[in-house]
């Protein structure tokens, strides 16, 4: 369980294109996980290129990791592509594929793959569901994420 606020710095106008759009995330990751304790932190910078009938987000970022019984942080490295392909039939709905990364201080990266989908819903608010499987012994095997994300005076996908 995580609460995130991001930040849009930098639009490249409504046609997309090869220049990026430049975000940031923000926020705190709350021990609700097995094997973590105490509020750690994340944050990441956001790479978007917005193309006719494809959107991809480059992340890379860091924060905290704590486990559970000790009494120690660790840093965390975080990457990932995402690709957010919208279907036609369907305006409001997107598909979404991750890849994504993490190393916490002397361990082995984790790898993931995630796919899902991403409902516009009304009033600004947008909902996801999702599966994950991870790539090495190091990553969770399966698992499923849901989101809600809120959208405060801007339209969505970047666009002013």
């Amino acid at each position: 369980t995580a609460a995130f606020y991001k930040k849009v710095w930098w639009r490249s106008g409504e046609n997309g294109g090869w220049i990026p759009n430049f975000a940031t995330e923000t926020g705190f990751v709350f021990p609700t996980e097995k094997g973590t304790a105490g509020l750690d932190f994340e944050g990441a910078g956001i790479f978007s290129w917005y193309l006719e009938k494809l959107t991809c987000h480059l992340t890379l970022g860091g924060g905290t990791k704590r486990e559970a019984f000790e009494h120690n942080t660790q840093g965390l490295f975080i990457y990932g592509i995402i690709l957010d392909v919208p279907l036609p039939q369907y305006i409001k709905l997107h598909l979404v594929s991750e890849y994504s990364g993490e190393k916490v201080e002397n361990a082995i990266l984790d790898h993931q793959l995630l796919g899902g989908v991403v409902w516009e819903g009304p009033l600004g608010i947008d909902y996801d569901i999702a599966g994950f499987a991870g790539l090495n012994s190091e990553s969770v095997d399966l698992g499923a994420t849901v989101g809600i994300t809120f959208f405060i005076g801007k339209k969505r996908g970047g666009k002013t």
